[in-house]
């Protein structure tokens, strides 16, 4: 077994790849939309059903390795995803449960199981699919952190990983999203906005906005919700706006990460917007590294732990 196909169940994407074990080669990386950027809930045959057409996009893999969102569950066979308002008792896994009546299915420890090692979880469109990861402990898998260092991992969730902690629920793509509907509207393309902005424009941005915009947020307050203040009658502009927005984005991070000396910068979002590293330099003296620039973090992450198992694996233990 040399050739896998690697997947990321995301909450926005779907992504996909193939690695080389031999050569230590990544190949033909493909992405389609996540149903979850939609609907907060879906059946447990969608989900079977979207895997197996991400699968069918390759055609030249031995297994399938795949990592997906946490914090969801299913009820009567239907995943409610952690954007959902439903209260879910009992965690379970996106893709582990499509298995759940095999002999092989378990639960990986990443969504709250006892097994550690990867092993087989069941066949899918006659492949072999291996124990299903968390996508944010395979972000943490691609790096050795040391005590003074951090991963900022900005994707449509997000959050601030330590060797020891993991800050979650803060609002990232997903309360960006919500503007950038507002101004899709408006025929103003926000994201584009932020691709060009300055270190300089967003210190001088001076309006204030709470993101904390849906209830799963890290700092939702159900009597405030979202807000944005400072407003006068000479700063209310688009530029500022947009600047504010994004400066308040990311300021959310600095208390959390202003005590590390080197950070770590994962998640498709890092990956748009080279001022967010440059922004994150100066308001913190730290050392801002962007991991990758092509491959997924997540991806990198499975990797190291399919190769830390790979004899088991091969062996079928």
């Amino acid at each position: 077994m040399k050739n896998l196909l690697f997947i990321d169940f995301g909450a926005s994407r779907i992504k996909s790849i193939e690695y080389n074990v031999e050569k230590d080669l990544f190949y033909k990386q493909k992405e389609v939309p996540s149903p979850f950027l939609y609907k907060h809930a879906i059946p447990k045959d969608e989900v079977s059903n979207v895997l197996t057409n991400v699968m069918k996009k390759h055609d030249s893999f031995d297994a399938v390795f795949i990592c997906t969102i946490l914090g969801g569950g299913y009820v009567d066979d239907i995943y409610y995803s952690w954007k959902s308002s439903k209260n879910v008792k009992n965690k379970t896994c996106l893709i582990s449960h499509i298995f759940k009546h095999d002999s092989t299915y378990h639960l990986h420890k990443d969504h709250g199981g006892l097994q550690d090692r990867i092993k087989q979880l069941g066949i899918l469109n006659e492949k072999i699919v291996y124990s299903a990861l968390g996508d944010t402990d395979c972000v943490k898998r691609s790096f050795l952190l040391k005590n003074d260092e951090c991963i900022v991992n900005l994707g449509t969730g997000s959050q601030v990983i330590r060797n020891k902690s993991i800050i979650k629920y803060i609002p990232s793509g997903r309360a960006l999203n919500c503007f950038e509907n507002f101004f899709k509207n408006l025929d103003v393309n926000m994201f584009e906005i932020f691709k060009n902005l300055s270190t300089d424009q967003l210190i001088a941005s001076d309006m204030n906005f709470n993101l904390n915009i849906f209830e799963q947020a890290l700092h939702y307050d159900s009597t405030v919700c979202g807000s944005i203040t400072n407003i006068r009658e000479d700063n209310f502009t688009l530029i500022n706006f947009i600047c504010s927005l994004f400066k308040n984005y990311l300021d959310q991070y600095i208390p959390l990460i202003k005590s590390n000396k080197k950070i770590y910068l994962t998640g498709g979002i890092s990956r748009k917007y080279p001022v967010i590293k440059e922004y994150f330099k100066v308001k913190t003296n730290a050392e801002v590294i962007l991991n990758s620039r092509h491959i997924e973090d997540t991806f990198l992450g499975i990797k190291e732990k399919v190769l830390a198992d790979y004899e088991h694996i091969n062996h079928g233990i």
